[in-house]
């Protein structure tokens, strides 16, 4: 039996997806405002704009973006 995930935040029924994999010591990246990076720059936009209307599903707009490659990030 895994152990039960505790995410920062309330997120919708099945999501994540059953297709999200369980990183295995692989390097991502994020983007943020300042280093070292603080708890804001890992809210997602459903808590940053919780009025706004957004067109896709609710378990995207929960998500936050990261990157594999340094170079996509930067982009």
């Amino acid at each position: 039996m895994e152990p039960e995930n505790k995410w920062a935040e309330d997120l919708p029924p099945n999501c994540p997806p059953e297709t999200a994999i369980i990183p295995k010591n692989e390097i991502f990246y994020r983007l943020v405002k300042q280093f070292p990076p603080t708890e804001e720059d890992f809210y997602s936009h459903r808590k940053l704009y919780p009025e706004k209307r957004f067109k896709t599903n609710k378990c995207r707009v929960s998500s936050l973006s990261i990157f594999s490659d340094l170079s996509e990030c930067a982009k």
